[in-house]
């Protein structure tokens, strides 16, 4: 039997514990909130913002993709490879989805990324990119007709000029080293031919089937044959416009 007075044996609460009592008997004290998740872009509002001309550019492997919102603002228009395509918007789990019942699809993820799939062809991840295709480039220009070769590189380009005048030509060989200007140029069917002010003929054969680039393997509609000088430069391209 204890006798009064005798100290009985104390036990220690945590002080985490006693806060805990304190703020439950408290009805003042609000309880702790987490902060919201930031919230992700939603991928068609991507689209939806670009203004008029504008367009979101694409690295997919080989391909540089230009994308823009289509004219019922439930579509986008793709340029690839001087190459122009227009989707529909379709149902999709997740992101926006574009696809035509031949295969091909474009797949916004976010605000950054996207797939792309080309019918016949294998998938190709896609990371946003500040550079625009020089493709695009040369059709915003006004460029009619554009080439590409390698083994040396070369670019040719052809501008249909306003008011009538015969079109011209610009081609960029040996990776640059050599610029050939043909200022009027004379069109048979696909293919044109003139002179340089120095009297250096040059031709460019068009021919309409399918091209892969020697080095990138990238695809083309047309095939390219241009002689400078009777020195041939075989090579891939597009009509940019339907002029």
């Amino acid at each position: 039997m204890e006798t009064p007075g005798t100290n009985l044996p104390i036990r220690f609460i945590p002080a985490i514990a006693v806060a805990a009592a304190v703020a439950a008997c408290d009805p003042g004290t609000p309880a702790a909130q987490q902060p919201a998740a930031a919230e992700l872009p939603v991928p068609s509002a991507v689209l939806d913002a670009l203004g008029p001309g504008e367009r979101l550019n694409f690295q997919c492997s080989e391909i540089m993709l230009g994308a823009a919102p289509g004219e019922d603002g439930e579509s986008v228009r793709l340029t690839y490879s001087g190459q122009r395509l227009e989707l529909p918007r379709t149902d999709a789990a997740t992101g926006t989805r574009y696809a035509d019942g031949e295969g091909n699809e474009l797949l916004i993820k976010d605000a950054e990324t996207a797939v792309l799939l080309l019918s016949g062809d294998s998938r190709r991840e896609c990371v946003r990119s500040d550079r625009p295709s020089p493709w695009d480039r040369a059709a915003d220009s006004g460029v009619t007709y554009r080439a590409v070769g390698q083994e040396p590189g070369w670019v040719v380009e052809v501008t249909a000029n306003e008011g009538g005048d015969p079109p011209s030509l610009t081609a960029h060989l040996d990776y640059g080293q050599q610029l050939v200007e043909v200022l009027e140029l004379q069109r048979e069917g696909e293919s044109f031919s003139g002179t340089t002010a120095t009297g250096t003929a040059v031709a460019l054969a068009v021919e309409q089937r399918e091209c892969a680039d020697a080095m990138s393997g990238e695809r083309f509609p047309t095939a390219a044959t241009l002689t400078v000088a009777g020195e041939e430069y075989l090579g891939c391209g597009a009509w940019l416009s339907m002029d």
